[in-house]
């Protein structure tokens, strides 16, 4: 006998909302599980799209399961349609006892009507549809592995596994004269994204077939096994491809990423994002009822979160299944909804949840009141729910200073002198591949004399080399893996900033949005966060606009650092201080020294800091406790140049113009030395990226030419003969009537 929990399950499963395989499998639970061929029939009868009594006669003898689905598919089924069972309806068989009479369930009438919503969330019909979203198109000759690799960035998070469908997995429909998945076997997504050669994964897909993968995170091959309810399938078979990727972007779709699924369609992965299954089927019937009513109409058997796409890079007959673009549109179901209601203009009430949570404060409660002290994770410097931000130019060692900073929260030691209260550590790491991350953390902690024991559980990293992922997944991931774990984090490290940044750098709209993103983590969370963040090009300001990018690189945060190189004259104390410190590797190999200087232009939550002078010795950072530093200009300030004999306003400084003429006449020598032609137009790029990585500001064609016509600042001018840069002798220059540079 059938027992009523999955009699319930089957009543609340629609057959017109099932594709064939779904149904197939829905049939083929009810066949094995003992149900008569009338009480099937009565439960198709539903589908009057479909139904007709005597083809459906003819199937009943021949379904019968393989194994593959079973009592859990049909849960999973039901659960994505609102479904439930448990305690709270008694164990009473409700509407599910209907099917046992042979006919559809209906409310009886004694029943009180079914509560609605006072206001119904019904989606609009746009009359402007205002400016479409950018369609930015990957290379038609990516290769296949790489497409597979960013599919998988843009819709699975850290820790998440994905299910696919191969060659192994795949059958011929001999009715629907088509290929259909049949389950898929499951793989860590992460693993695939950054194997070199994604485990085969594509040379095992059926070139005939195609391959697919399922749209959600999940542990199986049904619904009830998917872990996270984020996305859906959005496709259309009336239209053509070119019309449905403008429709995507006139509609602003919130897309994770369209793969060319090989036929007719295009695979639009949309964001959905919900709590639960119940939140998802709504969201997915809202999206659908949107596209349609748009000119965009829909396959409505996309509804199920363990639905397939199609698996990128695959090779379909003599089509690639190629991913298109990814990161279309709005990022968040929220801001979808929120653009779409803005067009409409239309929504009186936004969902509290899916808005901006806005708090009014009545301060004078808090004038009497004593104050707690700040809950401090680095001492006077970073208190928890703040986000801080370090900006460093290239070569300062900053991976070596956040690993540093992660070990010494994760074992309670000080920081550049700071106190650090002991704490679980998340360092999220875009750009190091893993074995490079293991061997600084291992060089480091030597170096602080540290053993595993000192900081067991407490540092975890996410090697994010090889993927996208975005500031929204990364979020995602953080709040599962404290929920699935129990564990909270006490410090967040990102290194760096911009490789979770969805949009432009110089754009204050985008910066500004992942900012907020950051602080709605810290807040909810609990956690204090810290960022890394490169310097532009020139830097030396030393007032807290060196990072590179929008201004609101400096306003986002709630602390800001800066570590700016420090310029050192040769045979000072502080050279010899330096010295002193140089390492040498058991090859032989001398690794220098070098001096920096870390400023506090922003500082919310307590007194200003001063100034901290600090020497790299590989691979840690340390307070210059000698005062030898404190006398040393930053490199390439104005300060710099005017202690080099120089006005502080610009270069015009012998020692640096004599530099960049030795730079100039190897770049020539270069350039000869592969057969080119020494132009202006082929210098100045290489000079600019040499004055760049010296913190220069990169100089204009017009200043170039300028600078190299006769009497000009540098001693190389165009031989007429050539067209080419050479360098005058000292008699040339002076016959000139230029000045004979000292040198530096």
């Amino acid at each position: 006998m059938v027992d009523a929990e999955l009699l319930s399950a089957f009543d609340a499963i629609d057959p017109a909302t099932l594709d064939y395989e779904e149904w197939f499998k829905v049939s083929a639970v009810m066949h094995d599980e003992g149900l008569s061929e009338a009480e099937w029939d009565a439960w198709n009868r539903r589908d009057a799209a479909r139904y007709t009594e005597r083809t459906n006669g003819r199937k009943w003898a021949s379904i019968k399961g393989d194994g593959r689905a079973t009592r859990k598919s049909v849960f999973g089924l039901a659960i994505a349609r609102g479904w439930g069972w448990g305690p709270s309806n008694g164990g009473e068989l409700h509407l599910g006892q209907k099917i046992r009479d042979g006919v559809r369930a209906t409310t009886p009438s004694s029943a009180p009507p079914p509560a609605t919503s006072p206001t119904e969330d019904v989606s609009p019909v746009l009359a402007d549809y205002g400016e479409p979203e950018e369609v930015s198109e990957l290379p038609t000759d990516m290769e296949p592995e790489d497409m597979l690799r960013r599919q998988l960035s843009c819709m699975f998070g850290i820790g998440e596994r994905a299910s696919i469908a191969l060659a192994e997995d795949t059958m011929w429909d001999e009715k629907r004269e088509k290929w259909s998945p049949l389950g898929g076997r499951v793989h860590d997504a992460a693993g695939l994204a950054h194997d070199n050669n994604p485990h085969g994964v594509l040379a095992r897909a059926n070139q005939q077939a195609g391959a697919w993968i399922r749209v959600n995170p999940t542990t199986g091959g049904s619904d009830a096994d998917v872990t996270r309810y984020a996305s859906t399938l959005i496709e259309s078979d009336e239209i053509d491809q070119v019309r449905q990727l403008e429709l995507f972007a006139k509609l602003h779709l919130p897309i994770r990423c369209v793969v060319d699924s090989g036929g007719k369609s295009m695979h639009a992965v949309c964001i959905i994002d919900a709590k639960d299954a119940k939140e998802y089927a709504a969201r997915v019937e809202w999206l659908q009822s949107y596209c349609d009513k748009n000119g965009l109409p829909t396959d409505h058997s996309n509804k199920n979160p363990g639905r397939y796409t199609r698996l990128a890079g695959a090779m379909r007959g003599e089509r690639v299944q190629r991913l298109v673009c990814e990161s279309m549109g709005p990022q968040s179901w929220g801001e979808f909804r929120r653009v779409v209601d803005e067009l409409a203009a239309t929504r009186e009430d936004p969902d509290e949840e899916e808005g901006p949570r806005i708090e009014f404060v009545d301060l004078a409660s808090v004038v009497d009141e004593p104050m707690e002290p700040l809950d401090e994770v680095i001492q006077g410097l970073l208190p928890r729910e703040r986000v801080a931000q370090i900006v460093a130019k290239g070569g300062s060692g900053k991976t070596f200073m956040g690993y540093g900073l992660g070990l010494c929260v994760a074992s309670g030691r000080e920081w550049l002198g700071f106190g650090c209260k002991r704490g679980r550590v998340l360092y999220v790491d875009p750009e190091l591949h893993v074995n490079d991350i293991h061997r600084r953390v291992h060089s480091i902690a030597n170096a602080m004399g540290l053993t595993s024991a000192d900081i067991a559980g407490r540092l975890d990293v996410v090697p994010l080399r090889g993927t996208t992922a975005t500031a929204d997944l990364l979020d995602a991931a953080i709040r599962q893996r404290i929920k699935s774990t129990g564990a909270a984090y006490d410090l967040i490290i990102i290194d760096s900033i911009n490789a979770i940044l969805t949009g432009d750098e110089n754009s204050a709209v985008d910066v500004r949005a992942l900012f907020a993103s950051m602080q709605r983590l810290t807040r909810d969370t609990g956690a204090a966060c810290v960022t890394f963040h490169h310097t532009g090009k020139g830097g030396g300001k030393g007032t807290g606009e060196n990072g590179r990018g929008s201004s609101v690189f400096l306003d986002g945060p709630d602390e800001c650092m800066e570590l700016m190189p420090l310029a050192i004259e040769p045979g000072s104390a502080a050279d010899e201080l330096l010295r002193a410190h140089a390492k040498t590797k058991p090859n032989g190999e001398l690794i220098p020294a070098t001096a920096w200087r870390m400023t506090f232009p922003k500082h919310r939550t307590g007194a200003p800091i001063r100034p901290l002078n600090i020497i790299f010795r590989h691979p840690l950072h340390m307070v210059d406790r000698t005062g030898e530093l404190a006398e040393c200009k930053v490199a390439g300030s104005s300060a710099d140049y005017g202690a080099k004999g120089g006005s502080a306003k610009g270069d015009n400084n012998l020692p640096l113009w004599a530099e960049m003429d030795e730079i100039l006449s190897g770049i020539v020598s270069d350039i000869h030395a592969e057969g080119g032609k020494a132009t202006r137009a082929a210098c100045l790029p290489i000079l600019n990226e040499r004055r760049e990585s010296m913190g220069l500001k990169g100089w204009s064609q017009a200043t170039f030419k300028n600078n190299t016509l006769p009497k000009g600042k540098l001693r190389h001018r165009i031989d007429p003969a050539t067209n080419e840069l050479r360098r005058l002798t000292d008699e040339e220059l002076s016959a000139e009537g230029g000045t004979v540079p000292d040198s530096p």
